[in-house]
């Protein structure tokens, strides 16, 4: 399944939103640098789907805050 997520980094706090149908807005207190938002995205997301982290890939947008990722 692929979604579309709209990262907010350097948020008060860290959760999952849904927007709409394979739509979410995901936020984390980490920084953007040296991809540690997109570890704590990609951990958020694993738990709201109930997947291991491995299963969760950035397909596109690693470096923007819109991005497709592919839940596996």
């Amino acid at each position: 399944m692929k979604i579309l997520v709209q990262a907010h980094a350097r948020s008060n706090k860290s959760e999952v939103v849904k927007k709409e149908e394979g739509e979410y807005d995901v936020y984390t207190t980490k920084l953007p640098r040296k991809d540690t938002a997109n570890k704590a995205i990609i951990k958020l997301l694993a738990e709201h789907f109930g997947v291991a982290k491995s299963c969760v890939l950035i397909n596109k947008g690693r470096t923007s805050n819109k991005k497709i990722i592919e839940i596996i």
